[in-house]
């Protein structure tokens, strides 16, 4: 019975022993547990957060392209008055050179046209020198015709 007794004691504890690394087992698992379904909570969190993060970076893409698209628009719109202004400039230049070509000729007409002139008054002065000169002549003889008469 000692024996038995003894081989009993023994099985006793080693189921008791095995209880105890059942229980440490079991602590440990449910450590794990709680470590899994921490983190698994981070993640959801983190995961929660990335994608507040990811629509507020897909709305600052679509405002970024909408600004990019209205700047590529002002920009072709800038250069398309740029080709008109600078099509303007020539035609401009163009105006600008005929008309320096036309005043060049018209200073040339009004020079010929004062020198004309010029001569214009003076052939009046001898013209109305001569007249003078006939005038006082015809009075003369004239006056003088009259006095024999008289």
């Amino acid at each position: 019975m000692n024996e038995e007794y003894s081989a009993l004691r023994a099985a006793l504890a080693a189921l008791e022993e095995r209880a105890r690394a059942e229980k440490a087992a079991a602590g440990r698992l449910d450590a794990q547990v709680r470590q899994i379904l921490a983190r698994r909570e981070q993640l959801s969190v983190e995961a929660e957060r990335m994608g507040v993060e990811r629509n507020r970076l897909l709305a600052n893409n679509i405002e970024l392209d909408q600004k990019a698209q209205m700047l590529a628009d002002h920009s072709a719109e800038a250069s398309s008055t740029v080709e008109l202004l600078t099509a303007q400039e020539a035609g401009g230049r163009t105006a600008l050179a005929t008309l320096d070509e036309l005043l060049r000729s018209l200073r040339i007409d009004v020079q010929a046209a004062q020198e004309q002139r010029g001569q214009f008054e003076l052939e009046l002065v001898r013209k109305q020198s001569e007249l003078k000169y006939l005038d006082e002549t015809s009075r003369k003889e004239l006056n003088e015709r009259r006095r024999p008469s008289l």
